[in-house]
């Protein structure tokens, strides 16, 4: 199983200016790889605080991805401290301005010098073009292990996530682990006693499952997750215990479906 790490980068997140849901979309999008995100780093726009969230998260993790702090201006300063981290020095890459100049021109915008300077990148990176914004994603490649610098901007994330990152990183890192989760919503128990309702059931739950309880007010979220190389065997074992725990609550699932955790 590949180990993720996400740093996410900038002031406004740890004043609570900005609510970090980038590493959240990540997740959401590592999860069904296979793949496990080991932990989220949310740091200042701080040259030595970075470089010190990227060595604990390459102790742990196969893939490092970092979002935030890409932009123009002079406390955008995620690009040359992953310069000053792996070496190289800043170039102009004409390919990212055409994609810059590109971008601006299909946003109706004149091109000015302050974000024409977001062609200016490590010569260490491979650089992926980021064909909805002007900040481009950069690849970095160490002893085996990967990091992935991709814009702060959600919208940007979320579609060059799935546009361009995650296939390069399955192709770098392929797998053949299945994963698969099954969802209900509860309502009629305290997290307390569902657990004694149906701790029977749960202690007979294969290695390969877990369940896990989120609880609302008037509700309790249970998910049942699993993984297995096995992709039939998981699908049919965890639709097995997922249907007798419904049979077991009868009227107190509310419904049961595969949603995402808010």
């Amino acid at each position: 199983m590949m180990n993720i790490s996400i740093i996410a980068i900038g002031d406004e997140l740890l004043i609570g200016q900005v609510i970090d849901t980038n590493s959240g979309d990540i997740a959401r999008r590592i999860n069904p790889l296979g793949w496990k995100v080991n932990d989220v780093q949310v740091v200042a726009d701080d040259a030595d605080e970075i470089k010190r969230a990227i060595d604990r998260a390459f102790e742990t993790s196969d893939i490092v991805i970092t979002t935030g702090g890409l932009g123009p201006t002079k406390d955008d300063i995620t690009k040359t401290t992953l310069c000053q981290y792996f070496g190289g020095e800043m170039v102009e890459n004409p390919d990212v301005l055409e994609n810059v100049k590109q971008v601006i021109a299909d946003r109706g915008l004149v091109l000015n010098d302050l974000t024409a300077r977001q062609a200016i990148v490590p010569s260490s990176c491979n650089v992926i073009q980021n064909i909805v914004g002007t900040a481009p994603i950069m690849w970095w490649e160490r002893n085996g292990k990967v990091l992935v610098s991709m814009p702060g901007v959600p919208f940007e994330t979320r579609e060059m996530l799935d546009a361009a990152v995650l296939p390069m990183l399955i192709e770098k890192f392929p797998t053949n682990t299945a994963i698969e989760h099954r969802t209900l919503m509860v309502v009629g128990y305290s997290e307390s006693l569902l657990a004694m309702k149906i701790a029977d059931w749960e202690e007979s739950l294969p290695p390969f499952l877990h369940l896990a309880y989120l609880p609302k007010p008037g509700l309790v979220r249970l998910r049942i997750d699993g993984q297995h190389q096995d992709k039939a065997l998981l699908i049919s074992e965890i639709n097995h215990y997922h249907n007798h725990l419904v049979k077991m609550l009868g009227d107190n699932v509310l419904f049961d479906d595969d949603v995402p955790v808010e």
